[in-house]
């Protein structure tokens, strides 16, 4: 309910709502111990961090959403955060981590059968 809130908050351009919902999702999903939800928050945090061009923040949540998506086995997930830290790598001009991400990003799409998001990668390698 709260990352849909954030969403539409984000659209608006209501960045610092969109923040408040996401952190108040980590904090249900810590106390319910959902590494999925907590792990989704985390992406759209990210997200929003990107927007408002706060990349250090961006990176740091899409850490957060990795290392919980690799905690959890969820391939999915993995392949949005690879994607979302390679995506924010370039943004900054780190274009070799940017690489390294977007490869991994396009390997793991490759595992899960993701043809939409191989051909993202693709395109921006």
């Amino acid at each position: 309910m709260y990352f849909t809130f954030s969403s539409s908050f984000s659209v608006l351009g209501h960045f610092e709502q969109a923040v408040s919902c996401l952190e108040h999702q980590i904090g249900i999903a810590r106390k319910l111990a959902d590494r999925q939800m907590e792990a989704s928050a985390a992406s759209g945090l990210g997200s929003v961090y990107q927007q408002m061009n706060e990349p250090s923040k961006a990176l740091n949540m899409h850490m957060v959403d990795l290392r919980l998506a690799e905690e959890t086995a969820n391939a999915e997930a993995q392949c949005r955060a690879l994607g979302n830290l390679g995506a924010t790598h370039e943004a900054l001009s780190n274009l070799d981590e940017a690489v390294h991400f977007q490869e991994q990003h396009l390997s793991m799409a490759a595992q899960i059968g993701d043809k939409s998001a191989k051909t993202k990668v693709r395109l921006k390698l």
